[in-house]
């Protein structure tokens, strides 16, 4: 006799066993099987064979749901002629992909081959991408050569015309009623693909508020310094590409105290706040370790340590307190060596840096 919890952890971990046996092959287990876990208890379901049919089953890796996740793929990898994913690798041969502003379709025959088995198995496919998550696709595990090969063409023709309509009803015509779309995809596929889509339209969305910002910079600021209140659609847009900018500034290869400065007074300019202030805080934070290491490291220059120290400072002065524990632990080491005697300050310039970036940490120099 087990527990409650000790039931919900057996099943768990049962559920992961079957499951994973399952991914490996491919194929559903013997009815008396699931008779036997009729028989396990559990205070979640009624017995163990619900929480197979509940959970197990519907994510069960079947050969044409592989087929699926790489007919997807195909439309978005840069090289899909070779792929590998789960317990297969996928060779093709023959592979086409159109492109047509943003619509796509993606044909092809393709071998399967089981890493654990080495059974292999031809397979045929056409995606069409539509933008976005719309995607229309089908799988033919029994197609032959030739008929492929006509309907390559005719695919290729439709598309070619602009006549998606077309496309999709000879799609039907030769693979039948059975399609997919993302929703039939594996979890990391769609994440991938949604992702993908997000970027897209992200760039397109910055792009179009930076315009608008960009183009009533100087009509806004004459309304400013006259007191007439600004439209709040141009105040979003003013705090979005500010926040955007500043945020992606901790990221650039070489700190520019330049554009940091400028983005601070833009702040202060619109009032405005910072969007992701979590977010911020750990962009920042890490930039500043780096920045940490190169100090400890001896590779920083007499520059880069002031200009550190103008980073910092300019932080707190907009209310930015960044999160600077692994920073002071590297400054404390630092110091250390200076106490026992290892290194000695070049000149008075270096000790008033090093002095001035351990009062911005605050951590006691000396």
């Amino acid at each position: 006799e087990v527990s409650g919890i000790e039931t919900i952890q057996v099943m768990q971990y049962a559920n992961r066993v079957i499951h994973y046996a399952q991914q490996v092959s491919g194929v559903d287990f013997h009815p008396e099987f699931v008779e036997m876990l009729e028989n396990i208890p559990s205070n979640v379901y009624a017995n163990a064979a619900v929480a197979y049919r509940k959970d197990v089953q519907p994510a069960q890796v079947d050969l044409e749901r592989v087929a699926m996740h790489y007919a997807a793929s195909s439309l978005f990898e840069e090289y899909p002629e070779h792929l590998e994913f789960f317990n297969y690798t996928a060779f093709s041969e023959d592979f086409i992909r159109e492109k047509a502003g943003n619509y796509k379709l993606a044909i092809g025959r393709t071998t399967l081959q089981s890493k654990i088995t080495h059974s292999n198995k031809h397979f045929s496919f056409s995606v069409l991408y539509l933008g976005q998550q719309n995607m229309i696709g089908y799988v033919s595990l029994d197609m032959k050569r030739t008929v492929y090969e006509e309907m390559r063409e005719s695919l290729i023709s439709a598309f070619e015309s602009t006549n998606l309509g077309e496309v999709i009803g000879q799609m039907q015509t030769y693979f039948g009623e059975r399609k997919f779309n993302i929703w039939h995809l594996f979890t990391d596929e769609k994440r991938k693909i949604l992702e993908n889509t997000l970027d897209i339209s992200l760039a397109k969305s910055e792009s179009a508020v930076r315009e608008l910002y960009n183009d009533n910079y100087q009509l806004m600021s004459g309304m400013l310094q006259n007191n007439i209140p600004i439209p709040e659609s141009w105040k979003n847009a003013a705090q979005f590409i500010i926040n955007l900018d500043f945020l992606r500034l901790f990221k650039q290869k070489t700190l520019s105290l330049r554009e940091l400065k400028h983005l601070a007074s833009e702040f202060k300019k619109w009032n405005i706040s910072v969007s992701d202030e979590s977010n911020l805080k750990l962009v920042a934070s890490e930039r500043i370790y780096r920045e940490m290491e190169k100090v400890y490291l001896d590779q920083a220059s007499l520059s880069d340590m002031e200009k550190l120290n103008t980073f910092l400072s300019t932080l707190l002065e907009m209310g930015i307190k960044p999160d600077i524990w692994k920073s002071q632990n590297i400054y404390f080491s630092k110091m250390k060596g200076y106490k026992n005697k290892k290194w000695v300050f070049l000149n008075d310039e270096w000790r008033d840096a090093f002095y001035e970036l351990g009062n911005l940490l605050k951590v006691r120099a000396i």
